[in-house]
């Protein structure tokens, strides 16, 4: 690649409906020439390439990049906190969605996240006390579920019951979330707070 934009041009062409792995070739010397200093949103940028050909090492190196610099672009954080969920490094996402927390309080979809990174890394406790604030926020009953997850994780039985008692379908929710992991929110919570993100959403049913 001769310059900057053609380098854009052909990472976007390949998110376009072109090649990505031939535009990760084509434009490596951009990124690792000697001399090289591609600016984070190009990094991003890559990323997206990397992950749309399954090189899934170079995707999470091309997002680590792109969120290493004192100001990171939230959606680079947020992108790459799912990319790191979705590729069972919950602790990592964790991590991700924590610093993100902190450049955007109080944004529901950022803490919807950050519950489901502490629930799949196992810090049940954690995961429930963000699941309660947004159920006091949301009064959203897919919150409630996965407060009633977390809190039975963390082997809190008592205070499952209690969140499910006088409400059959709820254990049946329960149950669906337990199979299914924390993919189960529904859009009322994880739709459109201010972060566009593109989400694989598990499909599962009780059979």
């Amino acid at each position: 690649m001769n310059n900057d934009a053609d380098t854009l041009q052909t990472l976007q062409g390949a998110l376009d409906g072109g090649d990505p792995a031939d535009a990760l070739a084509r434009t490596a010397d951009a990124f690792y020439a000697p001399g090289a200093a591609p600016a984070p949103a190009m990094w991003f940028l890559r990323g997206q390439v990397a992950e749309r050909a399954t090189d899934y090492h170079a995707a999470l190196h091309a997002f680590l990049r792109a969120a290493d610099t004192e100001t990171p672009d939230p959606t680079h954080l947020f992108h790459c906190g799912h990319f790191l969920l979705n590729t069972a490094q919950p602790w990592a996402a964790a991590r991700m969605f924590e610093t993100l927390d902190k450049l955007v309080p109080g944004n529901v979809e950022i803490a919807v996240a950050l519950a489901k990174a502490y629930l799949d890394a196992e810090n049940y406790r954690k995961s429930a006390v963000i699941w309660e604030k947004l159920y006091k926020k949301t009064k959203a009953e897919d919150v409630l579920v996965q407060l009633a997850l977390a809190r039975m994780l963390s082997g809190d039985e008592k205070s499952t019951v209690k969140l499910l008692d006088g409400h059959p379908d709820r254990y049946r929710q329960l149950i669906v979330a337990h199979r299914c992991g924390t993919d189960v929110v529904q859009p009322v919570v994880a739709g459109c707070w201010g972060i566009e993100q593109t989400k694989r959403v598990q499909q599962c049913r009780l059979t």
